[in-house]
C-alpha cells in the first residue's frame, strides 16, 4: 500500500483565563496526514468566516487531485477553486547556544519546550513571511481555471497576527501591509481573484 504523503505539524490553540481566576489551556492539531491536514485546515476557514461574513456562505465541495488546485468550493452558490498554502515558523526560527543568547545579538525570543535557551526570531523574515507565501504561489503562474481562484494563506503559529484592535483601535501589522503593497503592484495580472490570511483560531483577514 503506498504511504500517504504526511506534512510537520505543531499544536495551536489559546489560554483563557476565568473571572474565578482559573485557567485552562484549549490546544488543537492537525492531522500528520497531509490531505486530512489542508482539509481540516480548509473547513476551520470556512467555520470562522461564516461566522465572520455572513450572509456570505461559503462551502467545501470537494477535495481536488493533488496535481491541480486544492479545492473546489462556492460562495453563495458561485463556484470558486482554492489554492492552500501554509507559513510556518521554522522559517524565521534560529537555534542559538548558551553564548549567542548572552550575547545580546538578538532583540526577540520564542520559548523552546525542549531547551532552557529559547528560540531566536529573525523579526523581518516573520514580517515578509505573508508576502513571500503570495509571491511563490503567484509565480507558479497558474493556469485560468473556469471559476474564480482564491489563496489562502494559513499558519497553526498563532503569534503571527494581521490585524487586531488595541483599545478602540484597530492595529494593522507591518505583514500585512507590505503583502498588501505587493499585491497592488500585480494589479491585474494578480493569479488571485481573492486572498485571505487565518492562523486558524481568530477570524481570517482579507489580504486583497
Amino acid at each position: 500500500m503506498k504511504k500517504k504523503p504526511s506534512k510537520p505539524t505543531k499544536p495551536f490553540g489559546t489560554i483563557n483565563f476565568s473571572s474565578s481566576g482559573k485557567v485552562k489551556k484549549v490546544m488543537h492539531q492537525l492531522s500528520p496526514e497531509k490531505e486530512k491536514q489542508e482539509l481540516e485546515a480548509f473547513y476551520r476557514f470556512i467555520s470562522k468566516f461564516n461566522k465572520k461574513y455572513a450572509p456570505e456562505s461559503l462551502h467545501m465541495v470537494e477535495q481536488l487531485d493533488e496535481n491541480g488546485h486544492d479545492f473546489l468550493a462556492s460562495i453563495n452558490g458561485a463556484k470558486i477553486e482554492i489554492q492552500l498554502t501554509e507559513i510556518v515558523s521554522r522559517d524565521w526560527l534560529i537555534e542559538i547556544d548558551k553564548k549567542e543568547y548572552n550575547s545580546g545579538k538578538y532583540n526577540y525570543y520564542s520559548h523552546r519546550i525542549d531547551s532552557d535557551i529559547p528560540y531566536a526570531i529573525d523579526m523581518m523574515k516573520k514580517i515578509n513571511a505573508l508576502k513571500k507565501a503570495i509571491s511563490k504561489k503567484h509565480e507558479k503562474f497558474y493556469a485560468k481555471c473556469s471559476h474564480p481562484l482564491w489563496l489562502i494563506v494559513f499558519t497553526t503559529d498563532t503569534s503571527y497576527l494581521t490585524e487586531y484592535w488595541e483599545d478602540t483601535e484597530k492595529t494593522i501589522p507591518r505583514s500585512l501591509i507590505l503583502a498588501r503593497q505587493y499585491c497592488s503592484t500585480l494589479q491585474n495580472d494578480l493569479t488571485f481573484n481573492q486572498i485571505w490570511f487565518t492562523n486558524l483560531l481568530t477570524n481570517p483577514v482579507r489580504v486583497f
